[in-house]
């Protein structure tokens, strides 16, 4: 059993806080629950905004800030997810003709509908810039208000660090890079930065990454650049994702500035680039986590590619009053939050039971032994990503129930078959699309045409 918890702290006011911050009021056992959101609004990564930062070049220390706090969003960016899998389980999505692919302007409605009734709980304008443990237990939280620049601290029993996964660009180093970017400031950038594709037209491009995100930039931006090349470390490229332009290429070795070029491993090489993307991923990065965590004998960030001494991806091991959520990859987000925030409050309240310390350890120990101790730790592909979705529902279920406890989505077979089919329905909505002229709102859409047979 924890420590009474009256007052919580709520880091960030996007999806995955509004759900933490529901689940929380849910449970009706807190004081006071508080939350703080460096933006205007809620919606969080869902917020597109015209202009990004560009990243520092290379971006592999996880302990500094961003220059900017930009979404990640572009322009056309369609959500990879099928909608039945994007929403909450205790907020249907009312419109019946959205898409089986809704587009970021439809998600970040949603969200803000969702939002709307924990809105008087948020801190607007408000950035953390400082979070510690006290020796006497608890925390205390230091934070800024962008408008005003006033500065306050508090303290509180328990914090939930809710801002998410796509913060901090991780950009990997390569020889000559640094003096690449020195001579052509203006052609590498991360993806994080990328807007729109007809910023590409008749550009000889390369995207550096063989993730979802990376095949998808080069079918946006594929029938405008003149040339597409794209580097993968490992594995062979991915025929169903692939754009009929794309030439692929293995992992890079240097870059040349005296030919605005690169060279690659297996000793090939293009010269007269226009443009480079790193499609490679985000840092685990907390900035506002002080020595009293992160210089402790139990860091969480050290590297930036997975938390340390976490427990089942949620729970500071050495003190459970300190959480994240959404951090793992290839999950539902919204739902998996929904889930993990459940589970929290439930912990929180005293109405169900953490494993003991050792058995917690233990758990990720035999983690990094299965996964690795780099970003394969926390990575959830299918069937992992619903099997722990599973897992998180029956620990809800199992703990004490409120009136208005959170109650997660009912992980059953067609969850299964909806996840394990992801990918084939993405690219078969996108061929409806070409097809007739609009999105499909319906799986059955795509069997009528042709287009897709459940796996």
């Amino acid at each position: 059993m924890t420590p009474r918890i009256r007052k919580i702290a709520v880091i960030g006011g996007g999806p995955s806080g509004l759900t933490m911050l529901k689940a929380l009021r849910g449970e009706q056992a807190f004081d006071t629950i508080k939350c703080f959101e460096r933006g205007s609004q809620t919606g969080g990564l869902w917020n597109y905004s015209e202009e990004a930062s560009r990243a520092t070049i290379p971006s592999t220390d996880p302990h500094r800030a961003p220059l900017g706090w930009e979404s990640a969003m572009y322009k056309y960016l369609d959500g990879n997810i099928v909608r039945e899998t994007q929403t909450w389980n205790e907020f249907p999505l009312d419109d019946k003709e959205a898409p089986l692919f809704m587009d970021r302007s439809q998600i970040l409605n949603y969200v803000k509908e969702y939002g709307r009734s924990v809105e008087p709980m948020i801190t607007f304008n408000t950035e953390v810039t400082k979070l510690g443990s006290r020796k006497e237990g608890g925390w205390d939280l230091e934070y800024k208000n962008l408008e005003t620049g006033y500065r306050g601290k508090e303290e509180f029993d328990a914090v939930a660090v809710t801002t998410g996964n796509y913060n901090l660009p991780y950009v990997p180093d390569y020889p000559g890079l640094t003096e690449f970017d020195k001579e052509h400031p203006d052609v590498i950038i991360h993806s994080k930065t990328y807007r729109k594709p007809e910023d590409y037209s008749c550009k000889k491009l390369l995207i550096v990454g063989g993730s979802v995100s990376a095949y998808d930039l080069a079918n946006q931006i594929g029938d405008f650049a003149a040339e597409m090349h794209q580097s993968i470390r490992s594995g062979e490229p991915s025929d169903i994702l692939r754009h009929k332009k794309t030439v692929f290429h293995s992992e890079l070795s240097r870059f040349n500035h005296e030919n605005c070029g690169v060279t690659f491993k297996d000793g090939s090489r293009i010269v007269n680039l226009d443009a480079i993307i790193f499609a490679t991923g985000y840092l685990k990065s907390y900035p506002f986590l002080d020595e009293t965590i992160n210089k402790s004998e139990n860091p969480i960030i050290t590297d930036g590619r997975r938390l340390r001494n976490i427990y089942k991806h949620i729970f500071y091991r050495p003190d459970p009053s300190l959480v994240f959520l959404a951090t793992p990859r290839f999950i539902a987000p919204f739902q998996v939050a929904e889930a993990q925030a459940a589970y929290v409050a439930k912990i929180w309240s005293n109405r169900r039971n953490l494993p003991a310390k050792n058995e917690q350890k233990m758990w990720e120990l035999a983690r990094v032994k299965s996964h690795g101790n780099g970003t394969g730790f926390d990575s959830l592909p299918y069937p992992e990503n619903v099997d722990y979705t599973k897992f998180l529902e029956d620990e809800v279920n199992q703990a004490i129930q409120a009136p208005n406890s959170t109650k997660p989505k009912h992980i059953d077979d067609r969850v299964y078959a909806i996840r394990r089919n992801t990918a084939p329905l993405k690219i078969a909505s996108n061929k409806y699309f070409h097809k007739h002229g609009v999105k499909p709102r319906r799986i059955q859409q795509l069997i009528d045409d042709g287009l897709f047979e459940w796996e």
